[in-house]
């Protein structure tokens, strides 16, 4: 079973358990509750990641930035303060993993959350990279996690 679905798991579980994100009501699609569910679900992810040795990454639909961990931050030279809220495209100098993200995000996205795979040479060192699609309360996938595998 891949990190990120572990991770989408996991985050899933605590939102559930602590009466949290699963049990608020959708309201206005893009309004106050979706600003709220996103926030608090990119803090779960940001938690959760401490101490992960693999490389993190979270798009939204149109393939910008919402989360950069520290593995992955180092590996691309990506500063995540610079990186928030661009494209991926804009964000990497690798157009490689670039292309290839924005390619894996597109397929979860047209599959309605089926998981995709690639591996991608980085840094001269191949490298399995793993794409899950994260459902907001209405249904909707509205973010891709991307989990780059550093060793093993």
């Amino acid at each position: 079973v891949a990190f990120s679905d572990n991770l989408n798991f996991a985050v899933g579980r605590m939102k559930s358990a602590g009466g949290g994100l699963a049990s608020q009501p959708t309201g206005i699609p893009g309004g106050a509750d979706a600003e709220s569910e996103e926030k608090n679900y990119l803090k779960s992810v940001e938690e959760f990641c401490v101490g992960s040795t693999d490389g993190i990454l979270i798009l939204d639909r149109d393939k910008k930035v919402k989360y950069v961990g520290p593995v992955l931050a180092d590996l691309l030279s990506l500063r995540p303060q610079y990186a928030v809220g661009q494209n991926i495209s804009e964000a990497s100098r690798d157009g490689s993993f670039a292309g290839t993200v924005i390619d894996m995000c597109e397929r979860v996205i047209s599959s309605l959350g089926e998981n995709q795979t690639a591996t991608l040479d980085i840094n001269g060192v191949a490298r399995n990279l793993t794409a899950v699609g994260h459902r907001m309360s209405n249904g909707e996938i509205h973010w891709v996690m991307i989990t780059v595998k550093m060793n093993g």
